[in-house]
């Protein structure tokens, strides 16, 4: 199929001016869009807007880059990842003030020797200190050379950073097979990119929130109560105490222990992206952890996941015992019913509390609800608020 491009002037009219802007940008592509660099390349003044350009083409090179491996190598979720490592890479090289820095994250399925079962799609993400936009084209399968998809790929990812500065595009050619909810008419015919903006990276997160030890993300679908207890905690940071009690209720129970983090605090709201991704380096190659939202009890948490075991501390039981925080004891009960209903099993470690060290066998639990707490045997006197102050 014959296709008309932009010519060269246009483009390069279009490149000129983002060379005149402060922008400065890092660009990783896993393979189709890393012409992109060449496109800007072409154009002199390019190294006043390129600070890198990275190929992690092979899957380990892409995992090691932005340092997950993604449920989807092709998807907005992994463009999103790529310009976000590319924007704390800008954010090395550059160093100082952010503001005019860009992370270019690009992930494509391309034609191929043999046809694909899945599309041919492109999703481009750039990434600045304000949030991610992001831009997703389909080409008709089969329709198109691989290099014919190839270039209009790069104009794809050129036409979604100009679209951002306010540049005008070079526009892309109709009717050749390109389907994107990110087109709108350009005024000679042809198409212009007008990118989603202000996405929404930690929804975005949230539909794989459960991360292997091995980085690869997951739904927590994946999780069964027969072989993974939870840890709930905020483990900011995670400590020695943490690591050596999951062991040792590992050891009792023959089960696997998932760290549960919230992302919620009761007043500081949803944790940050980045805050997230912090604390899920703290496990990296060693444990599983899971990210949760609208779980502020352990009630909650018990519905979520039904017929699980959680590992909690001693002080944690008395909350869960207070009848202050039901409106008396009744209410109290109707809750712990519940948890029985759920097959809800708390394994216990002792804690010290007001000064006294408690354990499961020193705690006031009415004899009906014994049953829902099983003792962790062990002491483990180390506070992540005392390793932060």
């Amino acid at each position: 199929m014959n296709i008309v491009l932009p010519s060269r002037d246009d483009i390069e009219r279009s490149v000129c001016q983002l060379h005149d802007r402060p922008e400065r940008v890092v660009i990783a592509a896993t393979g189709a869009g890393a012409g992109l660099q060449r496109l800007l390349w072409d154009t002199a003044g390019s190294s006043r807007t390129i600070l890198a350009a990275t190929f992690p083409y092979h899957r380990n090179a892409l995992v090691n880059y932005i340092g997950h491996e993604p449920a989807k190598f092709c998807s907005l979720e992994t463009a999103i990842a790529l310009a976000r490592a590319a924007l704390r890479q800008a954010t090395e090289i550059a160093g100082g003030d952010p503001v005019h820095l860009m992370g270019i994250g690009i992930t494509a399925s391309v034609r191929s020797e043999t046809p694909k079962r899945g599309p041919h799609q492109v999703f481009v993400a750039v990434k600045t200190h304000e949030g991610v936009s992001g831009c997703t084209v389909v080409f008709e399968k089969e329709l198109l050379s691989r290099e014919d998809e190839g270039v209009l790929i790069d104009l794809v990812a050129l036409g979604t950073v100009l679209a951002l500065l306010g540049i005008a595009q070079p526009e892309l050619p109709a009717d050749v097979g390109m389907q994107s909810a990110q087109f709108v008419a350009g005024p000679r015919g042809g198409l212009l990119i007008a990118p989603e903006r202000n996405l929404d990276e930690t929804a975005v997160f949230f539909e794989r929130p459960l991360i292997w030890g091995s980085g690869r993300r997951a739904v927590s679908a994946e999780l069964k109560p027969t072989e993974h207890l939870l840890f709930p905690g905020s483990f900011n940071p995670v400590h020695f105490g943490h690591l050596e009690l999951a062991r040792a209720v590992e050891g009792v129970s023959g089960k696997n222990v998932v760290f549960m983090i919230g992302a919620e605090h009761p007043e500081k709201g949803l944790l940050t992206l980045g805050e997230i991704e912090r604390r899920a380096r703290q496990f990296a190659g060693q444990s599983v952890v899971l990210f949760t939202r609208g779980m502020p009890l352990y009630i909650d948490k018990a519905r979520a996941f039904a017929n699980f075991g959680f590992v909690i501390g001693a002080d944690v039981v008395l909350g869960i015992l207070n009848p202050k925080y039901y409106g008396g004891e009744s209410e109290r009960d109707k809750v712990l019913d519940e948890f029985i209903l759920l097959g809800t099993r708390f394994h216990v470690a002792g804690r010290e509390v007001d000064g006294v060290w408690q354990t499961l066998t020193s705690l006031p639990i009415p004899e009906k609800y014994r049953s829902l707490f099983t003792e962790i045997p062990g002491r483990w006197d180390v506070r992540s608020s005392d390793l932060r102050a």
